[in-house]
């Protein structure tokens, strides 16, 4: 009878722990499923936003380019005056980081540390092109300062002296905004 008691006691323990033992294992594969399935959909959702932000500035590459080339045509301005009036005088589309800043500490679980040097990149280079713009547009403007004396009285030639002005003091400015942006539209992938 002891021995029936020691035995079913033990049988009872045992399935107890077996129990634990299976519930634990379960939670732990449905918590590392879900982290899985997290993991995704936040892959995903910053592949939409970073494509999403490299086809605004491909439809804001192009403009610009097109914009540039009427102006040469117009104004008869140098290449790079032409090319950054362009640049500051066109709407800077809005870059998205949502997908980025809202799951920023599940973004680093979430890539691998290839991917996230990539995403950090996208990030950093859509960061520096709407800083190289505003660094433009600031010189442009106090370029247009300066010479309002010079427009009062002779418009054509106050036009000609921004001109210079503007492309001697923008001319690495927009270099350096054409190579960042023709290195995130490299990353875009074909339509």
């Amino acid at each position: 009878m002891q021995e029936n008691l020691e035995t079913r006691l033990l049988s009872a323990l045992l399935a107890v722990i077996t129990g634990f033992l299976f519930s634990e294992l379960a939670n732990f594969l449905r918590r590392r499923r879900d982290e899985k399935r997290e993991n995704r959909s936040i892959r995903r959702l910053l592949h939409l936003e970073q494509n999403r932000n490299r086809e605004l500035l491909h439809t804001y590459w192009h403009t610009v380019k097109t914009s540039r080339l009427q102006r040469l045509g117009e104004q008869d301005l140098y290449g790079h005056a032409a090319l950054g009036q362009a640049i500051i005088e066109l709407p800077f589309p809005r870059m998205s980081r949502e997908a980025w800043g809202s799951n920023l500490g599940k973004v680093a679980r979430a890539l691998n540390p290839t991917e996230l040097q990539n995403a950090w990149n996208h990030y950093e280079v859509v960061q520096q092109l709407a800083e190289i713009r505003a660094h433009m547009a600031v010189l442009d403007q106090n370029i247009r300062n300066a010479s309002r004396e010079t427009e009062r009285t002779s418009p054509t030639v106050a036009l000609l002296e921004r001109t210079i002005q503007f492309d001697a003091g923008a001319e690495h400015l927009v270099d350096r905004f054409q190579a960042l942006i023709e290195q995130q539209l490299e990353a875009l992938p074909p339509a």
